[in-house]
């Protein structure tokens, strides 16, 4: 067992002694007075004119795609949440949301709070086409099976990728990427424009359309893609993951991901490629997307996880949706993948009054969608370290964490452990160092006490995928990487505790 882990056993059994430990994922209202800020930015209400989240239960609909930023806008911290679009689940309707409002439009139907004190607010519904519809930024990303069985329907899914990414670049600030794959990661292409999208699907014809590496980094690509699954079947889960930690997805950008496959996910029998990895938050968090289906295969399988799994149970742990397309992909366009409404119909909210919850720690964000008539009840809890953007030009800077620098021998000087409830910090272990950690050039991890795995490297996430029977997977977000020290931060979420780690590092 890794230092991590150990370490993370152990806090959390000095939390449940502590007698703070609880089965309820519910969090408890805090004490504290919010100060309201004076001056008003954006035209976004102060906090007092707020309602407090209403109480819903047996949620109906899905929020998806929950991106945030801190911004600073005429010198004042604001809050932004993009959002993709909210389906009525009985009448198939893209809902408008409504926020606090002085004029009588229409009823607000949203709420958002923070550590459980409501928040003045104001929504941007993309479909009013302010600002040209450029308010919301989407980056979209396709997973193509193109396996043999997928050359029927391949040039009819690149036809349709290319029209609909067409019209979607249009009218919205959106950029596309796209993952080839079988039993390996076959092909791919970084974020890029609709006109590069396209001349990379038109290199060729058939299962050919995505196979190969192609844009600046194609060469880096190309290297990580070895590293990733090789079972010799179709494994979508793989190429997901491949772009989650080895594609350049801008901040603050709702992620989409469209899978287009006809087989079972078939990871051969390994956990971190199962279908089932996307429906652990500790894994695949809110702000990493959600995950449609494009299904041209028989649905009238015999599910096995880890081995024959339903591709379309990546949509439903994610929030996302399914198309189910006949293996000539005849009478179907992505116009009719509900995603697409989604996009159309997405917000933003922006807050303000933030500054005493930038102060480093973990904060609970709650939004609430509760239609007037209360048949469209939703709810999102996320949690969030408030703070400014980092300037680009920063020494420390994700431009400058580079492969390069990680490669090597570090030995682990300190690790500080954290548990926090209600934003609160309640628990806090220093652990010394003192175990060495290797960094292979060819993607190896090898720990102290003799552990082994994979490590991959996508901007500022770290992923070490330990070789052992329980599969464990950490992603770390590197804070500093210099040619002689290393800071890397880790946070998890359980039972209404938040868990955070961060451990500094000297290379040798």
């Amino acid at each position: 067992m890794n230092i991590i882990k150990s370490i993370y056993s152990g806090i959390k059994a000095s939390v449940f002694l502590l007698g703070v430990f609880s089965l309820s994922s519910c969090l408890e209202n805090g004490d504290e007075t919010i100060i309201l800020e004076t001056e008003t930015v954006l035209g976004i209400p102060s906090d007092d004119k707020a309602d407090p989240n209403p109480v819903i239960s047996n949620p109906n609909a899905d929020i998806p795609n929950i991106q945030y930023i801190t911004e600073k806008i005429d010198g004042q911290y604001v809050m932004r949440i993009d959002m993709t679009g909210i389906q009525d689940p009985n009448t198939k309707e893209w809902l408008k949301l409504f926020g606090i409002s002085s004029n009588e439009e229409s009823s607000q139907n949203i709420w958002v709070s923070v550590d459980n004190k409501p928040k003045g607010f104001i929504v941007k519904n993309t479909i009013d086409n302010e600002d040209n519809n450029r308010r919301v930024m989407n980056d979209i990303v396709f997973l193509v099976d193109n396996s043999g069985s997928m050359s029927e329907e391949a040039n009819a899914i690149a036809r349709d990728i290319i029209s609909w990414a067409q019209k979607l670049s249009s009218t919205l600030d959106v950029k596309f990427g796209c993952v080839g794959y079988d039993g390996r990661i076959t092909g791919a292409i970084n974020l890029t424009s609709y006109n590069a999208m396209s001349e990379y699907l038109n290199r060729s014809t058939g299962t050919s359309r995505t196979v190969g590496f192609s844009g600046n980094d194609a060469e880096k690509l190309e290297y990580a893609a070895s590293s990733y699954a090789n079972s010799y079947d179709e494994c979508g889960t793989a190429a997901l993951r491949f772009a989650d930690e080895q594609f350049t997805f801008r901040n603050g950008a709702n992620r989409i991901y469209i899978n287009f496959t006809d087989e079972p996910n078939q990871p051969n029998g390994q956990e971190g490629f199962s279908v089932l990895f996307v429906n652990d938050q500790n894994n695949w968090n809110t702000s990493q997307g959600t995950i449609h289906t494009v299904f041209s295969g028989n649905k009238n399988f015999t599910e096995s996880f880890y081995y024959n799994e339903y591709p379309w149970r990546m949509s439903d742990y994610t929030g996302g949706t399914t198309l189910y397309a006949s293996s000539s992909f005849t009478g179907v366009t992505l116009d009719d993948l509900p995603v697409t409404g989604a996009l159309q119909n997405s917000y933003v909210i922006y807050f303000t009054n933030i500054k005493e919850f930038m102060d480093g720690q973990v904060h609970q964000v709650k939004i609430t969608v509760l239609s007037e008539d209360g048949t469209v009840r939703g709810e999102k809890i996320f949690y969030v370290i408030f703070g400014e953007k980092k300037d680009t030009d920063d020494n420390d800077s994700e431009e400058n964490i580079s492969k390069n620098k990680l490669i090597g021998e570090w030995e682990i000087e300190s690790g500080l452990f954290e548990v926090y409830k209600n934003g609160k910090l309640i628990e806090s272990y220093m652990e010394e160092g003192g175990e060495l950690e290797i960094f292979n050039s060819n993607g190896i991890y090898i720990y102290d006490n003799g552990d082994t795995g994979k490590w991959t490297l996508s901007s500022n996430k770290l992923t070490i995928k330990y070789l052992v029977e329980e599969d464990d997977t950490e992603v770390w977000t590197i804070t500093k990487l210099t040619s002689s020290e290393m800071v890397r931060e880790l946070q998890e979420s359980e039972d209404g505790y938040v868990y955070k780690y961060k451990v500094t590092s000297k290379k040798l």
